[in-house]
């Protein structure tokens, strides 16, 4: 296992992207639709899981980043 080290940056900017992914796939989810995906219900959930799965990562990192500068 590797040790663990202070959130950087990029990582934080990574939950950050995919939180945008997700609240464009919330709101324009016809923009999305293809022939292997074609249901817009679909891309909504999955835009809603990614909200809420990197939004609660992003906070969880930018409360360590922030803690370990105190």
């Amino acid at each position: 296992m590797l040790p663990y080290k202070k959130p950087s940056y990029s990582i934080l900017a990574g939950a950050l992207f995919f939180v945008i992914a997700g609240i464009l796939f919330i709101y324009t989810p016809e923009t999305f639709t293809t022939t292997r995906m074609p249901s817009e219900t679909f891309i909504r959930i999955g835009g809603i899981a990614s909200v809420l799965f990197f939004g609660f990562c992003f906070v969880v990192l930018a409360r360590e980043k922030w803690k370990g500068k105190q």
